[in-house]
């Protein structure tokens, strides 16, 4: 494995070091399969000379699959006590519109949960500012995906009936995101492990109340996951939250600079 990762740094100018080596053994041995190659020199070697097999290597290291609503408790949570107290203090103070960051956004479905909470809190108290959600990913498909915003059926089984009705279109068997929900996201690529940035280019400076960044520290190295957990960490307002995976939890906590919302729950805010 050793040479495919060399092969890749001197070739195509691509670290695959960063990434965890189970993860890394798990993909290559997928695309080894398909050719049935028996070790790692052979597919190596096609690497070497084939570029399109190359790329499709790195397509098969981004994963993304998202959800709406994807922990139930965590988005509970948002809505019910993090949200209400968020956007309407950052109304009365009347500086700036909530800046929230989805990393790794994959379909979109993160990014759009966070807008349609925004909605629902907004029917309910007019005085609070819709936020402004920058989505990222590193795969430019899964961005063009995203920002299509069609679903099938199956995708919006975690949300409410009343969101279905009153945020998307029913086409030809599809779900079509409403244009209301569409503006206040802005789609970008963008590699979180890239050098000399912090944030996303486009949110020019940071600054986010909220960060979502789940299901995708699993995916990285030790060394790695220190740099990501501290760029999310910088781009933070004081007293920012900071939303991860259940399986990203343990990470958080022992990077330190984070507390634990609840104990129920996979939020943190910057101390």
């Amino acid at each position: 494995m050793e040479r495919i990762i060399n092969c890749f740094a001197e070739q195509y100018k691509k670290d695959l070091s960063v990434y965890s080596a189970s993860f890394l053994q798990k993909c290559i041995s997928q695309r080894m399969h398909k050719y049935d190659f028996a070790n790692f020199d052979e597919y190596g070697l096609m690497i070497k000379n084939d570029a399109l097999e190359a790329a499709e290597l790195i397509a098969s290291l981004n994963v993304p699959f998202s959800l709406f609503f994807r922990n139930s408790i965590d988005y509970a949570i948002l809505e019910r006590y993090v949200f209400p107290a968020l956007l309407v203090r950052k109304s009365e103070e009347k500086k700036s519109l909530p800046r929230f960051w989805s990393c790794g956004c994959a379909g979109g479905q993160e990014a759009y949960s966070l807008v349609l909470l925004a909605h629902d809190l907004k029917q309910r108290n007019q005085e609070c500012d819709l936020p402004i959600v920058f989505a990222t990913d590193i795969s430019q498909s899964a961005l063009l995906t995203a920002e299509e915003g069609i679903y099938s059926p199956a995708a919006l089984n975690n949300l409410r009936y009343s969101q279905v009705k009153n945020y998307f279109s029913k086409v030809a068997g599809y779900y079509f995101l409403n244009p209301e929900i569409h503006k206040n996201v802005e789609f970008s690529n963008y590699n979180i492990l890239e050098a000399g940035t912090s944030s996303p280019p486009s949110s020019i400076f940071g600054g986010f109340d909220l960060i979502c960044c789940c299901n995708l520290l699993i995916y990285y190295n030790e060394d790695a996951q220190r740099t990501i957990i501290n760029k999310l960490y910088n781009s933070l307002n004081r007293k920012g939250f900071l939303l991860v995976d259940e399986s990203e939890r343990t990470l958080v906590e022992n990077f330190g600079g984070f507390k634990l919302y609840s104990a129920v729950s996979n939020l943190f805010f910057k101390q």
